[in-house]
């Protein structure tokens, strides 16, 4: 069930994206019709430098936060209803291909089969995941758990589990 502050927070935040977007349009505008003109005769009269700099600050505030909603509802909905059915698909289909394309997908399944029924959060130590060729990308720093240094506690198997089913 709905409440309200959630229904707020949800209207505030769409109010901000579409004031957002509505300056983006106005900039993009802007640019296209006088793209000979200096940034400060174009776009200043459209959005000040201090508006700019709120947009960017907004831009860059968000990004991170929308990542984790995604990797959340992501994660909770795999957990919860998909994950129980990968163990009965894997030990009834076998996979197979001659094509090298699809050669990582296949190493991938191996893999989950190997996995199958391991309460471990993550992969050992070492294990290639055939990330190329399974992965789309923005899934690979979710899925190997890295910060924004390239450091990480290991290789996850949840989201590595979910992402190598829809490469199939």
């Amino acid at each position: 069930m709905l409440n309200g502050g959630w229904i707020n927070n949800l209207l505030k935040n769409l109010n901000r994206f579409l004031v957002s977007h509505a300056y983006y349009l106005k900039l993009a505008t802007a640019s296209l019709e006088h793209p000979e003109e200096a940034v400060k005769d174009v776009v200043y009269p459209v959005a000040s430098p201090k508006t700019l700099q709120a947009l960017v600050k907004e831009y860059k505030s968000n990004i991170p936060t929308y990542q984790e909603k995604v990797y959340t509802v992501m994660r909770s909905s795999y957990l919860h209803h998909y994950r129980r059915m990968i163990p009965q698909l894997l030990s009834t289909l076998e996979f197979c291909s001659n094509n090298d394309t699809h050669r990582p997908v296949i190493s991938a399944l191996e893999l989950l089969k190997r996995y199958q029924g391991s309460n471990q959060r993550y992969y050992a130590i070492g294990e290639e995941l055939f990330i190329d060729g399974v992965l789309k990308n923005g899934w690979r720093d979710l899925v190997l758990e890295l910060d924004k240094d390239g450091q990480g506690p290991g290789q996850t198997h949840l989201i590595f589990e979910r992402q190598t089913g829809q490469g199939f």
